[in-house]
């Protein structure tokens, strides 16, 4: 079994849900090599989902790929090396995930950066940017590579995992990207209209 410091063991027969849900599925995460994202690839590929790690590092996104096959069966996982504010490095991803699983069902825009993360008093204008590009950015280059595919095939899942709008105490510059990429998927939602006509769900965490 492959150990990541910090990561505990998995407990997903605690959540009611049964393991083999997502039988079939195919999931991309971005930023899926460490803390929730790695909590999402994890519990996804418990419940039968083979997931694909989209992750700015190797040295995060290779350990998360060995310990999510560990944990479930060889080929479970797959890490490709990601920066998803980049529209060659998404198109890159499109096509390894295609290589490998065929198809995408699942879309986690979870990538962000907490290491820029401050007050606004204190963040210069090259973080604010950068959390633009991998908030908002990320999310908007992810749904357009993704969501045609969900669309043709009538069936698809786009989530982003948002946070607070503020966070009075602290890092504003986060939030401030954070609420610009969860008002795209708001938008979605409308664009793309009801779920019985599109076999599309967007919703956020």
């Amino acid at each position: 079994m492959v150990s990541i410091p910090g990561t505990g063991p998995l407990v997903m027969e605690k959540s009611g849900l049964q393991k083999g849900l997502l039988d079939g599925e195919v999931a991309v995460i971005t930023g899926g090599g460490g803390n929730i994202g790695l909590g999402v690839v994890r519990s996804l590929a418990w419940l039968g989902a083979r997931v694909v790690i989209a992750e700015v590092s190797p040295d995060f996104g290779k350990p998360a790929e060995e310990l999510v096959n560990s944990e479930n069966a060889p080929g479970t996982a797959l890490f490709v090396e990601t920066d998803v504010s980049d529209e060659a490095s998404m198109k890159n991803l499109d096509d390894r995930a295609f290589d490998a699983y065929g198809k995408v069902d699942i879309l986690v825009n979870n990538a962000m950066a907490m290491s820029l993360a401050g007050p606004i008093l204190n963040s210069t204008v090259a973080q604010l940017d950068r959390q633009y590009e991998i908030a908002a950015r990320g999310t908007f280059l992810g749904i357009q590579q993704f969501v045609p595919g969900m669309l043709e095939r009538h069936h698809g899942i786009v989530t982003y995992m948002t946070t607070s709008f503020c966070y009075p105490m602290g890092p504003s510059n986060y939030s401030a990207a954070k609420a610009a990429a969860t008002s795209i998927i708001m938008s979605l939602v409308f664009e793309l209209g009801p779920y019985e006509k599109t076999g599309v769900s967007v919703f956020t965490f």
